[in-house]
């Protein structure tokens, strides 16, 4: 199961976001908080956190992982 909520224009050029995604036969769970922000037309920043729950035997935890940082950045011409 997966549920994604974003909300454009918190501020002048800055979007957030919120991710999950949950394995629903092993409890397993992705949730991605995130930040993007886009200073022209052509170029956006993306920075996400991935927060791991779940029993350590769910496909979707990485032991001994808990969270990390995505960055992107994306250049469109």
């Amino acid at each position: 199961a997966s549920l994604a909520i974003t909300r454009r224009e918190v501020a002048a050029d800055l979007n957030a976001s919120l991710r999950a995604v949950s394995g629903l036969s092993d409890g397993g769970l992705i949730v991605t908080p995130g930040l993007a922000y886009a200073p022209t037309g052509n170029v956006q920043m993306s920075l996400d956190i991935v927060l791991l729950f779940g029993p350590e035997s769910a496909e979707y935890k990485l032991a001994p992982i808990e969270r990390a940082f995505q960055a992107r950045l994306k250049y469109s011409f």
